[in-house]
């Protein structure tokens, strides 16, 4: 099952204005297997429509990473897409429904219950009134059993309990592992660096055993598409989970464990960005 968290930036912005600025899928990377094979840790998880402000993220059944790169293909068709002609988040949620009750409806085996994240934007007007849209699709792994849809809230400011969403084994250990909310990123917890930081802390702690691996994450902004981060981690770059190689996804940019912006030939946080606030 794993670890997926979603977290969101929200600027201070007038009445009219939503201030959505920014959202996240940060999941683990690691595959665990009930037959004794020793776990896979470079699953992709969390994915972006390289065409459409979306990403997507699961927990549950090794299948789905399948099913949603199918999905991405769909929604990123030149014509005739999945979302071509939708508008509101509940008719594009109703698409994802209808797709995934076509491609891993309730005759689909899976090997655990499993949900799958979406995190959109509408766009109305200007950049300053988008705003974001998540929901979660649920389906037990017995045969017969249905999606079930759940449209969640968007936090009216960064961090915040009532913002930041987990799923999967290691979605209650976070807490437990650090105590109450982030354990000592929470003093941070209005920031967005806070979520990353304490999700690769408590990978990197073991709190969970069937999660694992790099941290990898998908972002959306106030414009453009969805696109990855990638993360420098020891030294090393890995893009969805992955080893960085020419052929891995492009990335908006380059950050390590603290969320700082780096670059990446040298592997060192950029002297020219701004870093976030250090531990407290």
């Amino acid at each position: 099952m794993s670890t997926l968290v979603s977290f969101f930036g929200i600027d201070d912005k007038p009445t009219k204005q939503s201030g959505h600025a920014s959202a996240y899928l940060a999941s683990d990377s690691r595959i665990t297997y009930e037959n004794g094979r020793p776990p896979k840790n470079d699953a992709q998880k969390v994915f972006a429509c390289e065409n459409y402000p979306a990403i997507f993220g699961y927990v549950g059944s090794e299948t789905l990473e399948q099913i949603i790169i199918g999905l991405l293909k769909a929604i990123n068709l030149p014509e005739k897409g999945l979302f071509s002609g939708c508008f509101g988040s509940e008719a594009k949620s109703q698409r994802v429904l209808e797709y995934l009750q076509g491609k891993a409806g309730n005759q689909t085996p899976f090997s655990h219950d499993s949900t799958i994240v979406y995190i959109g934007r509408d766009d109305v007007g200007s950049a300053n009134e988008a705003r974001f849209h998540i929901w979660c699709f649920n389906r037990k792994k017995e045969m017969g059993s249905d999606w079930h849809p759940e449209q969640l809230n968007v936090p009216d400011i960064s961090g915040g309990s009532k913002g930041c969403y987990s799923w999967g084994t290691g979605r209650h250990l976070l807490t437990e592992k650090f105590g109450r909310n982030l354990g000592p990123y929470e003093k941070q917890s209005n920031l967005t660096c806070a979520y990353p930081r304490a999700t690769q802390r408590a990978i990197e702690a073991k709190h969970d055993v069937k999660s694992g691996g790099p941290i990898q994450i998908a972002a959306l902004f106030r414009g453009g598409n969805g696109n990855y981060l990638g993360m420098i981690l020891e030294k090393k770059k890995y893009v969805c989970g992955k080893i960085w190689t020419m052929e891995s996804p492009q990335v908006s940019r380059w950050v390590d464990e603290d969320f700082d912006e780096c670059n990446p030939e040298t592997l060192e946080k950029r002297s020219d960005r701004k870093m976030n606030p250090k531990l407290a």
